[in-house]
């Protein structure tokens, strides 16, 4: 899992899983890393365009002469999002063979064959890489989240195939269960609490992020599970990294080269065929080719043993040794400051623990959403993912727990939670939608298909007009290591800690335009620090103790291979040829390297 996060040679162009989660699980790359907002429809840059440049100054998206309040004028408003940039627009023709990993080489490179970018263009007649509509969140502590990305779609039941789980009841793997010689067939799986391998399936197929378009997860196992391609190739890798390393235990000059890590001497049998081998039951690799086509039963399974894989390693990646938690040991203490900022948090009028619950630090984790019941097979049933509450109109409506709509962006500029699966409910010919809530209600009036009734909670009550609250409801993330984690929000809009409590302390940027689908705590509860700036940076600084140092120092669990990574100043020419130079990640090992720092080097308390 770790090797395929890293590796640069699943990605069509050069990226890696990691390409976009380097920095405390995140990116913060500031070139090239503006969309102009796909979800709301505009292909308009306002911010910066293809392979521009961010600078504090763009910051917050959304400005108020006086940031504190509501009813202050608006001095500016822009749509762009800040993401992460992916690949370059081109069409799937062919897996290459093994070759020079060079960023900008052609063993990376998948054949593909060159398609004009109507948005991402240099204006020349070159394409510049794609960037994502949404803002990169981070990769650490996800494994505590029920579901994953901004809107939920990542389901917390992994079907092997896509991150739609039990909205995709035809999703199948192969599986032998007799001779080696038969060919395998297809079964349904069913993987409860497994968000983290639905979403890990999707960025490797993604046109803006990973793929040439119309790659499929076979193609891919194609290519990774051939013989002559060795794992993380020409990427460095730290003599004493913690798991690919020389064993923490044993002395280096005295440990046989087999036992030693799988990059830091690598064997004719440490391919990512011969890994799987070891992880995985054979039933699910070493039939014959399915359906006597051009994928081998492992390539056709690769999907099932990407997303396991990345979500086991990922599963590793939990911060909990930050200063907030010797806190909460009895091993430190907090400085006034830093004690007046966790009153503040936790009562003082605004209630952020609210949203940002337990240790967790968000209200959509596995602990919350299932109330500290098992996943009992056969259903997986979330008992406590749907809420009734108040909407910012005064309404009552069902919410999904853990997803709320604040106000950052009109609703119409990204519907969120409100969104649809890309599969199609039989029972009345339109896509499933994402909501808990929403299913649930079809579920009631029995409108879904039995085979996902099994997945879907039941409704707590009954509301006027079954009332939904989940249109532009993003998922509340969590807030360990945010200090190294902006931009923020899903827009990537605001820049630094501070302007992000202003954002609170006013009550959001649209609070009044989004009313029907607001959360009334949003409405009710925040806005409690007007003018009191001393207790702003108090909230700060204990927002500062949620980061854990092995995350900031990349030491283990954090450590992690190098990586050669856009720079923002690249071109695909019709003819194929890619120019552009590297950033440097350095590789770092069980003790960590160079300490890394805030998005564009902004202290948190800069408004």
């Amino acid at each position: 899992g770790k090797a395929l996060f890293w590796d640069m040679q699943v990605g069509s162009d050069g990226q890696a899983c990691a390409s976009c989660h380097f920095h405390a699980g995140a990116d913060d790359r500031f070139v090239n890393q503006v969309n102009p907002n796909f979800t709301g429809g505009d292909n308009t840059f306002q911010v910066a365009g293809p392979n521009g440049t961010l600078v504090a100054a763009d910051f917050p998206f959304h400005q108020r002469s006086d940031p504190d309040r509501q009813e202050s004028a608006v001095t500016n408003d822009q749509n762009d999002v800040v993401s992460s940039m992916g690949v370059f627009l081109s069409d799937f023709a062919a897996v290459p063979p093994p070759g020079n990993p060079a960023i900008s080489g052609a063993g990376l490179r998948d054949d593909c064959d060159f398609v004009a970018d109507p948005v991402f263009n240099d204006g020349s007649g070159n394409n510049t890489r794609g960037v994502e509509p949404r803002n990169t969140p981070t990769a650490l502590n996800a494994v505590f989240k029920f579901s994953n990305f901004h809107d939920g779609r990542a389901r917390n039941i992994f079907n092997g195939a896509n991150p739609f789980g039990e909205l995709d009841p035809d999703a199948k793997v192969w599986v032998n269960a007799g001779d080696p010689l038969d060919p395998p067939v297809q079964e349904r799986i069913e993987i409860p609490d497994a968000s983290l391998a639905s979403q890990a399936v999707g960025p490797p197929l993604s046109q803006l992020e990973m793929s040439c378009r119309n790659r499929t997860f076979p193609d891919l196992g194609k290519k990774m599970l051939q013989a002559g391609l060795q794992p993380l190739a020409g990427q460095p890798v730290a003599s004493d990294d913690s798991v690919f390393g020389v064993p923490n235990d044993l002395e280096t000059d005295l440990v046989d080269p087999s036992n030693i890590g799988l990059v830091a001497t690598v064997g004719p049998d440490q391919t990512y065929a011969a890994l799987i081998k070891l992880a995985f039951q054979e039933q699910y690799w070493n039939g014959a080719n399915p359906l006597s086509g051009p994928y081998s039963h492992m390539e056709s399974n690769f999907s099932l043993f990407w997303g396991l894989a990345v979500q086991m390693y990922e599963a590793t990646l939990r911060s909990d040794d930050s200063k907030f938690d010797q806190v909460m040991e009895g091993v430190a203490e907090f400085t006034p400051e830093e004690s007046d900022g966790f009153s503040t948090f936790f009562s003082g009028g605004t209630r952020c623990a609210l949203c940002h619950a337990g240790p967790e630090f968000t209200e959509h984790s596995v602990s919350v959403i299932r109330g500290g019941e098992e996943a009992v097979d056969p259903f997986y049933v979330p008992g406590f993912a749907i809420e009734i509450a108040d909407t910012g109109a005064g309404l009552q409506a069902f919410f999904d727990v853990g997803f709320a709509n604040i106000g950052v962006t009109p609703t119409a500029n990204d519907i969120g939670r409100g969104g649809t699966a890309p599969t199609i409910n039989p029972n009345t010919g339109l896509p499933y939608p994402l909501s808990f809530s929403e299913l649930a209600i079809l579920a009631r009036d029995g409108n879904l298909p039995a085979n996902v009734i099994d997945f879907i909670p039941a409704l707590p009550g009954e509301v006027a007009g079954d009332n939904t609250a989940v249109m532009g409801a993003m998922m509340t993330p969590s807030l360990r290591n945010i200090e190294l984690t902006g931009p923020y929000f899903h827009n990537g809009g605001m820049a630094t800690l501070k302007q992000m409590v202003e954002f609170y302390t006013r009550g959001g940027n649209f609070p009044a335009a989004n009313a029907d689908d607001l959360s009334a705590d949003l409405k009710d509860h925040i806005g409690k620090l007007v003018d009191k700036d001393a207790r702003k940076d108090n909230l700060i600084l204990f927002l500062q103790t949620l980061t854990d140092d092995r995350v900031r120092v990349q030491s283990e669990p954090f450590d992690h291979p190098g990586l050669f990574l856009p720079s923002g100043d690249g071109e695909l020419s019709p003819s194929g040829v890619i120019t552009e130079t590297a950033i440097t990640v350095p590789a770092t090992g069980r003790n960590g390297g160079a300490a890394i720092g805030t998005f564009l080097g902004l202290p948190p308390t800069q408004p």
